[in-house]
């Protein structure tokens, strides 16, 4: 192919590449939208191509991942996309990407005169890295695990109009409580979540809470590939510290794609500190083991870094 006066070195590339890809007919849409509308000298914005690229590709891997994994807790768009009894439901028989539609409105914390900001989704889910890793927080009670992505009716406000975000459900007899909000710590940017419990029966209550670090965020996956537990309650995520637990765990776990999410054998768990995942999908898990007397309340805290700091 011999580069004319017309034809400019971006599309001769762009043509290499649908080539390569044979994708061919997709040459004709690039071209067809340069003419789309009025005629302007501004032609259509190749610059958009990487990020459109990059969300599509993420959105095919969400298509190729959940679907044969709908046993895994998920975040909450999509348990309510996939829900063909929610007004979110989106049928997916023609689709072959899977992208957030209808659950954007997640709030962000950060730090005053910081540069980060972690965000919040409408469950309580915590992305503390930008387009990175989550975490999410469970109960165990009476049989049963309580995941907030699931619950109906969840609560969520800001405490005085200021960046800390609350989120409040009440189930099995328990009221829990989430605060997330950002700060600086030795002038590090973190994101920090306190979690509060309280028996609200006139009995006993036996529980077992779980805070679990999530390959995905509101925007679909986000791929981890390696986890490690320390001994002074640090998570590390891809080789970067992560979470820090305030309260040592009584048990941490965590599991890979082929085993399945940590999720599933709940509350069986089997000590594992460390693991590798090829596909990048990689659940990790602490767990509290408690019991709370009538009106009794259980406080837990931890401190995540805001973006990936390697572990010395």
């Amino acid at each position: 192919m011999i580069i004319g006066p017309v034809m400019s070195i971006k599309r001769f590339l762009l043509e290499r590449i649908v080539s390569r890809l044979r994708m061919k007919g997709a040459l004709h849409f690039l071209y067809a939208m340069e003419k789309v509308g009025h005629s302007s000298e501004v032609a259509f914005p190749m610059e958009m191509l990487p990020s459109g690229v990059k969300m599509h590709l993420r959105g095919f891997m969400n298509f190729h991942s959940i679907q044969i994994n709908l046993d895994w807790i998920w975040p909450y768009w999509i348990v309510r996309q996939f829900d063909p009894k929610s007004r979110s439901f989106i049928p997916r028989a023609m689709n072959l990407t899977h992208v957030n539609q209808t659950h954007r409105n997640w709030t962000a914390v950060g730090a005053i005169g910081g540069k980060r900001e972690p965000i919040v989704d409408p469950r309580g889910l915590v992305t503390p890295w930008f387009d990175g890793w989550s975490l999410d927080f469970w109960l165990y009670r009476n049989g049963r695990l309580i995941a907030p992505s699931r619950l109906g009716h969840v609560k969520q406000s800001l405490r005085e109009a200021l960046p800390i975000v609350i989120t409040t459900f009440t189930e099995e007899g328990l009221r829990v409580r989430f605060e997330a909000w950002g700060d600086l710590i030795h002038g590090e940017e973190v994101l920090i979540e306190k979690i509060r419990i309280q028996n609200i029966l006139n009995e006993r209550a036996d529980v077992k809470a779980y805070w679990s670090i999530r390959p995905y965020n509101p925007e679909g996956l986000s791929l981890i590939r390696r986890l490690q537990y320390h001994d002074e309650g640090l998570w590390e995520v891809n080789h970067a510290m992560a979470q820090v637990l305030q309260q040592k765990p009584d048990r941490v776990t965590c599991s890979d794609q082929r085993v399945g999410d940590v999720s599933i054998v709940l509350p069986d768990i089997e000590l594992c500190r460390s693991l590798e995942c090829e596909a990048g999908m990689a659940t990790a898990l602490s767990e509290y083991s408690f019991s709370l007397n009538p009106g009794e309340i259980k406080e837990y805290s931890t401190i995540c870094t805001t973006k990936p700091v390697r572990y010395s």
